[in-house]
């Protein structure tokens, strides 16, 4: 069912939903000859928030900042259990890398908290179809360590 395919606790797209959805954009991308832009967003400290038990509301707002913003065909999917997945059309890798460290910093700017009063922050890795990932999955699987990387390095940052 349509609901189903939405993540109840953010709203977004549920990962198979996203899924299905940048496989579209795949074979889109594939007919177009267009590069296709796949990031993975994920909160920094994700297993701290969780143990205190306040990944929920941090996962809601991280959620309602990336449905605000991009594009209305940009996709929007909750990936992971501490990250996001997004789709940009026709996006090549240099414009993708701009777009989200601008992104970073408007997330930033919000000051958003934890419940602790500890500041919330977003680490985003990146990845260009066909490039960097010959289908959707793979694509994904590299955006996703290279958020992982940015975390790694003391999040905050973008990796593409």
């Amino acid at each position: 069912t349509a609901a189903s395919a939405i993540d109840e606790l953010t709203g977004v797209a549920t990962r198979e939903a996203f899924l299905r959805d940048a496989e579209e954009k795949v074979h889109g991308a594939m007919m177009d000859e267009r590069p296709l832009a796949f990031s993975v967003v994920g909160v920094d400290g994700a297993d701290m928030l969780r143990a205190e038990r306040r990944l929920d509301s941090v996962l809601q707002a991280v959620a309602k900042f990336l449905l605000g913003r991009f594009r209305p065909d940009d996709g929007r999917g909750r990936w992971l259990p501490d990250a996001f997945a997004l789709t940009f059309a026709g996006t090549p890798g240099p414009m993708a890398v701009a777009n989200m460290t601008r992104t970073l910093e408007a997330f930033a700017a919000l000051k958003l908290a934890d419940g602790a009063g500890r500041p919330v922050r977003i680490s985003v890795g990146i990845a260009i179809y066909p490039k960097e990932g010959r289908d959707a999955p793979l694509a994904l699987q590299t955006a996703e360590q290279r958020m992982r990387a940015a975390q790694k390095r003391g999040g905050g940052t973008v990796v593409g």
